[in-house]
């Protein structure tokens, strides 16, 4: 049986994570939909 690779992740530091989503959390404030502030930043929703 074969197994598939796993991508590798790069590793995000804790301060990127919360600079992401004060970006997503300032979005959201101005009317965007939590969906289309993660598209924005970059991120999967």
């Amino acid at each position: 049986m074969w197994r598939m690779k796993e991508c590798p992740r790069k590793k995000h530091m804790p301060e990127e994570i919360v600079a992401r989503l004060r970006q997503v959390d300032v979005l959201v404030s101005q009317g965007r939909s939590v969906a289309e502030a993660v598209r924005s930043i970059g991120g999967e929703a």
